[in-house]
């Protein structure tokens, strides 16, 4: 985790609507933390990848645009910048999914150990499924790694359920180092 004192980056895009206009303001909109980061991951890589791809973009690092996937003469000029921690609190502010509140805590009326009973249930139907497709008992203990596994393939069938598939394989692959 970096201190106050590490700066981050971020990086823009230009968001007028003529990005390409002398005479107008320049305004400019953060990317997401997700893309941010994407974007920052190949920036600081040694290859020769020129081009980032994001869900509804390419990034030219190259040229400094982001270019439109589904037109390509829709392009923006993008910039990055390092900011302090301190600055970057609110990068958190969009994901691929619309949040819904929850209804009760993982451990509120709960008598077999809240979060940790969660999970166990979880594990109890999985086994009940694995036998109703076998035919015979089974007695597996779904390892750390496999739960892992299936968060990451839920992550991205939920992303690829939104059109952000290019964010949703990012935090999959997070999660995988983890």
């Amino acid at each position: 985790m970096q201190g106050t004192d590490h700066p981050q980056a971020q990086w823009y895009w230009k968001s007028n609507s003529d990005p390409w206009s002398v005479n107008e303001k320049e305004e400019w909109s953060r990317y997401s933390d997700i893309q941010s980061d994407i974007i920052e991951e190949a920036f600081n890589q040694k290859t020769n990848k020129h081009l980032v791809e994001l869900d509804n973009y390419w990034i030219d690092l190259n040229g400094s645009i982001q270019i439109g996937k589904h037109d390509r003469n829709k392009r923006r000029q993008i910039k990055r910048m390092l900011i302090n921690r301190n600055e970057s609190q609110s990068l958190r502010e969009e994901r691929f999914f619309f949040p819904e509140p929850l209804k009760k805590p993982f451990n509120e009326d709960r008598l077999d150990g809240g979060y940790h009973g969660f999970i166990k249930e979880w594990e109890e139907k999985n086994k009940t499924v694995l036998k109703k497709f076998f035919w015979k008992k089974i007695i597996k203990e779904v390892s750390n790694s496999d739960k892992v596994e299936q968060a990451a393939n839920g992550i991205i069938f939920e992303g690829n359920r939104l059109g952000e598939k290019c964010e949703s394989e990012w935090i999959a692959k997070q999660l995988r180092t983890v």
